[in-house]
């Protein structure tokens, strides 16, 4: 394979999902913007364009039939080979269909399971990374190492690892304001993927002048500088919320203090809400993009199996809010094993791998808790939409299985059939205790993604 990343650069703008490009061209809405170095220089060296309104757009996202056009052309790969592999959703009229061929012969991205492609779903700037990679040079290795200067690190999905690593080495990752963030899970935007090509030209020796706004430890010099200084106070336009954990046991008592823990994005402001407890209580970043907050519970205070919920703020932002990864009882009095009422709800069976609507990669692993020692009943349900209203509905998994003595259990979840994305799983817990024969309920309803 060829790596000619400058063997046809204008088609880049196709590529980018852009209009032909206008050489020093000033875009309406990229004035100030963090990227407008990167956007400018690349816009007047033909590589990259706006739209016929003047606009760039830079904080629109990319769509995986404009990154397959992008690794076209980045590699030189021909869009005539053979050995063709069809998808049901890219029709012969497509206007990427003979790029996305190509990166399909390739290897470089593939399709789902149903013989689907999806090329309008928009990219993560992992995805983004993984195709890009592909152009540096054989210098340009994968180091693990290079991955531990971002704090986001361990955010990286493991098929992404070592070609995000090996960005990471040749230093091609862009993030602003905070470079130190790598932000993998996150949709890429068109100011981000210009930034991005920009320093994989750079690398493999496109003769750019140097620009390191975004890049970790980066060094400016000339005009750089200046650009970078306006930017740095800027708020970060994109908050994430990765996760929510509940730090103390499930059950409490009036004097004791819960922990809740957030992680997401950094200089954030974070509150906690325990349903029909507290509202709204602050939270303190303790690390760089961890939060957490306490509360003790109070005399009087019962509740059986209440959520928790954190929401982060950032100005610039949509305010995020996400449920703990398991819910908490709180019970009054000091001896906790002669109610009822507590034994059912310690029994209370929950994931807590994930919460209720997140997204999922088949095949996956169902962890939870519920009393020590009790047997858990595990049923899947998916749910196939086929036509408007019109849905498919069948049993994928039902199995029991035993807890530990920590209340501890697992499950693989791996249907058989080849399911759609967007199919809803309905995952129903039913926990018995084997000595006293009582028995709860719960479920939660994921998606694959």
């Amino acid at each position: 394979m060829s790596y000619k990343l400058l063997g046809n650069a204008l088609g880049l703008a196709v590529l980018l999902g852009f209009s032909a490009p206008s050489l020093a061209q000033n875009f309406d809405d990229t004035q100030g913007y963090w990227a407008e170095p990167y956007i400018n220089t690349l816009a007047s060296r033909g590589i990259i364009g706006g739209f016929p309104n003047g606009t760039f757009q830079p904080n629109s996202y990319i769509t995986r039939a404009q990154f397959a056009a992008i690794a076209v052309k980045a590699l030189n790969l021909s869009t005539t080979s053979g050995g063709v592999q069809q998808f049901r959703d890219v029709p012969n009229n497509y206007w990427a269909s003979g790029a996305i061929r190509a990166v399909s012969n390739s290897g470089l991205v593939t399709g789902f399971p149903d013989g689907t492609f999806r090329p309008e779903d928009q990219i993560t700037r992992a995805q983004s990374l993984v195709i890009l990679a592909k152009a540096l040079k054989e210098r340009d290795q994968a180091d693990p190492n290079a991955l531990n200067s971002y704090r986001d690190a361990r955010a990286v999905p493991d098929w992404a690892r070592d070609s995000v690593s090996r960005a990471a080495a040749a230093r091609i990752i862009v993030n602003y304001p905070d470079a130190g963030l790598i932000e993998p899970n996150s949709l890429a935007t068109r100011g981000e993927v210009a930034a991005l090509t920009y320093q994989t030209i750079s690398r493999v020796g496109g003769q750019l002048p140097p620009l390191t706004i975004g890049l970790l430890d980066g060094r400016n010099n000339n005009q750089n500088q200046n650009n970078q200084d306006q930017y740095e106070d800027r708020p970060n336009q994109r908050l994430t919320l990765e996760r929510v954990t509940i730090r103390t046991p499930g059950r409490l008592q009036p004097g004791e203090e819960v922990v809740i823990r957030a992680e997401g994005s950094t200089r954030a402001t974070g509150t906690f809400t325990i349903e029909g407890v507290a509202r709204d209580l602050p939270m303190e970043e303790v690390e760089n993009g961890t939060y957490e907050g306490r509360y003790v519970v109070r005399r009087g205070e019962t509740r059986n199996n209440a959520r928790v919920f954190v929401t982060l703020r950032q100005t610039g932002s949509q305010s995020i809010t996400r449920e703990a990864n398991r819910r908490i009882v709180i019970v009054e009095g000091g001896n906790n094993n002669g109610g009822n009422n507590n034994d059912q709800a310690d029994l209370f069976p929950q994931i807590t791998n994930y919460t209720a609507n997140d997204t999922i990669t088949l095949p996956t692993r169902i962890e939870g808790r519920t009393a020590p020692n009790a047997q858990v009943q595990i049923q899947a349900d998916a749910f196939t939409s086929i036509a408007g209203p019109l849905g498919l509905s069948q049993q994928v998994l039902n199995r029991q299985i035993q807890a530990d003595s920590d209340g501890y259990f697992a499950i693989s979840l791996q249907p058989t059939t080849i399911l759609p994305r967007g199919t809803r799983y309905r995952i129903t817990l039913v926990a018995t205790d084997s000595q006293s024969n009582r028995s709860q309920r719960n479920e939660i309803f994921l998606v694959q993604q």
